[in-house]
C-alpha cells in the first residue's frame, strides 16, 4: 500500500554514500515539517551509469545499506533506489552471461546502445521486452532489495524504451515495430 505517498510534499534526488544523501533530507523534513521522499542514485558498488544490471552489492555493504533503509523509515522518509530496467552493459564481464541473446537490434543489424558515462564510455545496450533472461536477473536484484527492507524501487527507462523497435530475427516477436516491448515489460513488472 503506497497511499502514504500522497502526503509526500517534496522529493529529493540525491546520489552517493548513505549519510550524504539522507542527512539533508532528514534536516529539510525536520526544519520544514514537509513530508519527504528520497530517490537514491549511486547507492550501488558499480560505477555510475556502467555495469548494469549488476547493482548489487550496495557500495557501503549490505549492513550499512539496511541501516540506511531503517534510518529513513524511522524518520518517516519514503526511500526508493535507482535501477535501470532496460539496459545491459556490453563492456561489462556479465555481458557474456547472456546479454547478447536478448539485445535490441536496429534495422541495420547493429546493437541499439549508448554510452551514458562519458568517463568510461561503457555501452549500455537496450534489452528487448521479450528477454526473460535479463528480466530474471533484475527480478533477483529486486528480491534482494525487498529483503533488505526497501519500500520502493525506481525502474528507469521501461516507459521510454517501450517504443523502441527491435529487428532481431531470433526473438519471440516479428522484427520491427509492435507492442511486444511494452507488453514484455508490463508482464515483467505485473
Amino acid at each position: 500500500d503506497f497511499s502514504h505517498l500522497r502526503n509526500v510534499g517534496f522529493w529529493f534526488w540525491n546520489r552517493g554514500a548513505a549519510d550524504k544523501v539522507i542527512s539533508p533530507v532528514e534536516r529539510f523534513q525536520r526544519d520544514s515539517g514537509v513530508p519527504c521522499a528520497l530517490d537514491w542514485y549511486w547507492w550501488h558498488e558499480i560505477p555510475y551509469d556502467s555495469c548494469f544490471p549488476n547493482f548489487w552489492p550496495p557500495r557501503e555493504g549490505e549492513g550499512a545499506f539496511r541501516a540506511a533503509i531503517a534510518r529513513c523509515a524511522k524518520a518517516g522518509i519514503f526511500l526508493q533506489v535507482y535501477t535501470n530496467g532496460v539496459t545491459w552493459d556490453m563492456d561489462d564481464a556479465s555481458w557474456s552471461e547472456g546479454g547478447h541473446q536478448g539485445v535490441v537490434l536496429k534495422n541495420d543489424g547493429c546493437v541499439y546502445a549508448n554510452a551514458f558515462n562519458r568517463f568510461n564510455e561503457h555501452r549500455l545496450s537496450w534489452m528487448c521486452g521479450t528477454n526473460t533472461r535479463f528480466q530474471d536477473r533484475l527480478s533477483a536484484l529486486y528480491r534482494k532489495l525487498s529483503a533488505a527492507g526497501l519500500p520502493g524501487i525506481y525502474i528507469d527507462m521501461i516507459g521510454c524504451a517501450s517504443y523502441t523497435p527491435c529487428f532481431a530475427t531470433d526473438h519471440a516477436h516479428r522484427p520491427g515495430g509492435g507492442r511486444y516491448m511494452s507488453e514484455g515489460y508490463r508482464a515483467f513488472i505485473g
